[in-house]
């Protein structure tokens, strides 16, 4: 205890000889002091910082404190746009053989397992084997199959199982049938530039062609607003199964989906024109279209370029106290779409037929900086297809008609070559219908035709199931047989580059839509076609019917033939003969084969394989 001292009781040490020496001074009491002068130290830098950054002296951009203009959650929304347009992960999507379902699948739709089939995807060529589909995306594909309980069979009994079909330029919905006044909804005709409009608001569920179009073996479409506008608005990608909500917005491709691939319509040429000249309004000619087109991109710029210079300023602010700009994040939902288009989240498609036309879009990409998706019909792509590589930064698909001639000036020039001369070029090509111009339920058909002109079997296919959806930005979900894709396929009568083919089934997300199918009645098939140069025609060039030499011929396996006054049926393929150019027999006819003589061998015949159709 001798060397205890009291401590003096007031914080005076005058009264003492001597300060306390630390040896002698209570731990605790240290300790206390220490942590007094600690928070006091950080309180003053907070205080500082918090003065500088709230002073327009020594900050980079002008803040304040408070909010006058513009809210906490409003500051907040801002930074989340931002942070949303910075993503570098934006329309990348895991492999489809990692997913375990598809958002759609439809609960109790029991897993279906396809045996002794023919899988042709347009990548590969066809080969014989199964292919199980559940949770409405394909699980297995190979022999050998294990089928969980309350799986549906089906004997495809060596019938062609291909993608379901996709049509990349269809107004289904928005020009419903039946085609009336009422019924058109897919061209906002009251000025030319309405890039804010969107088809899905326009879009009937209850299209009486969705049945028709199915049968034919589509299963997903864009559906475009109409080409009278330079700027026609936002297009949407559906698929055709019919849901119980009749909800358009669960008929999406990616229903439910944030941050999906959009899609945007223009057009150019002779339509704008013809819209908005005949009021003596602005467009009359390419000069005024070329004009409204780029005034628009040029206020869609400005805008991009407010929104990243607020981004810039927000980033810029100090980073601690309660700092927020005083004015909101810009936005104009006029030119919205367009600034997605300038930052590569919309999908531009272009309705473009002539080769200046096509080029001042081109030109028009390069100026502003965007990307052009596809040029839509494009009947003269084919004529400058270096041109096309001169797009901003990627080479446009060209979504073409496999033939359409004549039927306004753009189409003058239209080759049903073109498709082929485009794919030897290295240019995407894709076969598509404009339904309901062109009946989307005959999509496969009009692939058939380019098959005919030139495109491989694969690339045919290809046209209308795997490059769409690439164009689309599906192809991680349609457009292909793989595991994990979508179950969306269709089972073919025939191999479906043939004339007549037809589906015998479609599946939608793994559910069947055609009603009242048995596919035990099924007949079997045997190893698919293999096409030559002429699918089902199998005759010297120089013989053919469409050329100036032929002035006879036979059509075998007709399954009707329809006059002008009346039809021939029956039981079995009919027959048709043409002799010195005029039809000599319908139906029966091989004592009129028989009387051709020697010529016979030199007259082609066509077998149309029993599915034909004959019509004046």
């Amino acid at each position: 205890m001798s060397d205890y001292q009291p401590l003096p009781q007031d914080d005076s040490l005058q009264q003492h000889e001597q300060p306390l020496s630390s040896e002698v001074f209570p731990a605790a009491l240290r300790r206390k002091r220490t942590l007094i002068l600690a928070t006091a130290a950080i309180t003053l830098l907070a205080a500082t910082s918090y003065l500088l950054g709230s002073s327009n002296e020594y900050s980079y951009r002008s803040v304040v404190s408070s909010s006058p203009g513009i809210s906490p959650a409003h500051f907040a929304q801002g930074l989340a746009k931002c942070k949303a347009i910075r993503r570098e992960d934006k329309h990348r999507y895991p492999l489809p053989a990692s997913r375990s379902h598809n958002q759609r699948f439809v609960n109790g739709t029991a897993p279906t397992l396809f045996k002794n089939g023919y899988i042709f995807d347009g990548v590969a060529d066809a080969v014989k084997t199964d292919l199980l589909i559940d949770r409405g995306i394909i699980i297995k594909i190979g022999g050998d199959i294990e089928a969980p309980q309350g799986t549906v069979v089906v004997d495809l009994k060596g019938h062609i199982l291909t993608p379901g079909l996709v049509d990349m330029h269809s107004h289904i919905g928005g020009y419903a049938w039946p085609v009336l006044d009422a019924t058109n909804d897919f061209n906002e005709m009251t000025s030319p530039t309405v890039p804010f409009v969107r088809s899905i608001d326009g879009f009937n569920p209850s299209d009486l062609a969705r049945e028709r179009v199915v049968s034919g073996g589509v299963t997903s479409v864009l559906v475009l607003p109409g080409s009278g506008n330079i700027m026609g608005g936002e297009a949407f990608a559906f698929k055709l199964r019919n849901v119980d909500t009749l909800s358009t917005e669960d008929m999406q491709i990616e229903t439910g989906v944030e941050g999906k691939w959009r899609y945007m319509k223009m057009a150019c040429g002779e339509n704008p024109k013809r819209s908005y000249g005949s009021k003596g309004q602005m467009p009359s000619t390419r000069l005024g279209a070329g004009w409204l087109f780029r005034e628009q991109f040029e206020k869609a710029t400005e805008l991009k370029r407010a929104q990243d210079d607020w981004c810039t300023a927000a980033d810029s602010l100090p980073k601690f106290g309660l700092h927020r700009l005083d004015t909101p994040f810009p936005e104009d939902l006029r030119y919205e779409g367009l600034v997605g288009i300038l930052r590569d989240d919309v999908k531009l498609n272009i309705h473009c037929y002539e080769t200046h036309d096509i080029e001042a879009m081109v030109r028009h990409s390069n100026e502003f900086k965007f990307k052009i998706t596809a040029f839509h019909h494009a009947l003269d792509a084919y004529r400058v297809p270096e041109i096309l590589r001169r797009a901003y930064k990627s080479v446009p698909t060209i979504a073409t008609f496999a033939s359409h001639f004549g039927y306004k000036k753009e189409a003058f020039q239209s080759s049903v070559n073109s498709p082929k001369i485009l794919a030897d070029a290295g240019i995407p090509v894709v076969i598509k219908s404009d339904h309901p111009v062109v009946d989307s339920q005959h999509l496969a058909y009009q692939a058939a035709m380019a098959h005919h002109y030139g495109l491989t079997e694969l690339q045919a296919l290809a046209a209308v199931t795997s490059v769409p959806a690439k164009t689309m930005g599906q192809d991680h979900r349609i457009g292909k047989i793989a595991v994990g894709m979508d179950a969306d396929l269709v089972v073919w009568k025939r191999h479906p580059l043939s004339l007549g083919s037809h589906p015998l089934q479609v599946y939608i997300d793994g559910i069947a839509q055609i009603e009242n199918v048995d596919p035990s009645t099924w007949s079997e098939q045997q190893e698919p076609l293999k096409f030559d140069k002429r699918p089902d025609m199998p005759i010297p060039a120089d013989k053919d019917a469409c050329t100036s030499n032929a002035r006879s011929a036979v059509f075998k396996g007709i399954k009707r033939i329809i006059l002008d006054d009346e039809q021939v049926s029956g039981h079995g393929p009919l027959t048709a003969v043409f002799k010195n150019g005029k039809m000599v027999c319908t139906g029966q006819c091989e004592h009129h084969i028989a009387a051709l003589g020697d010529d016979e061998e030199d007259i082609p015949v066509y077998d149309l394989g029993g599915e034909g159709v004959m019509v004046p």
